[in-house]
This record gives C-alpha cells, sequence and structure tokens, in this order.
C-alpha cells in the first residue's frame, strides 16, 4: 500500500523539527539528537524532551576553545 504525504506537512514537520534542534543545542542531546528526537517522534515530543533535559556542561559547550587555549599555554611555557 502507498502512503501520501502532502509535501506542505513533510517541510513543515522537518522545519519544525529543525528549529527545535537549534533550541537544543546547549542541552544535553544537541543539536542532531533533539533534531532527531523531533523528526521520529515528533515536534510536540521534541519540545518536551527540551524542556525536561538539563543544560550541557560549560566544559563541553566550550570544547574547542577549552583544546586550543590549552595547546597555547603549553607552547608559551616551553619557550
Amino acid at each position: 500500500m502507498i502512503y501520501m504525504v502532502n509535501p506542505v506537512v513533510l517541510l513543515t514537520w522537518l522545519f519544525a523539527s529543525w528549529i527545535i534542534g537549534e533550541f537544543g543545542r546547549n542541552k544535553r542531546l544537541g543539536f542532531f539528537g533533539n533534531f532527531l528526537v523531533s523528526l521520529v517522534f515528533s515536534p510536540v515530543v521534541g519540545l518536551i524532551v527540551i524542556w525536561v533535559s538539563r543544560e550541557r556542561p560549560r566544559l563541553l559547550r566550550k570544547r574547542g576553545v577549552a583544546k586550543s587555549t590549552t595547546s597555547m599555554d603549553n607552547s608559551a611555557r616551553r619557550a
């Protein structure tokens, strides 16, 4: 059996999932996890997951910055 999906509904679902992923960027699951939850289940479930999840620890949010400053600090100490 072939199911037809209205393209407007599909695009709205994808856009809502993307927005929820952006809202959940600093949460425990991050962008990709929140995007997948809202895409697979529904955007309403994605909002609930964002609402109940905790913030990501600050160190993980700034991991790239922390690594680059650590390597600069080590090279400055050696010189």
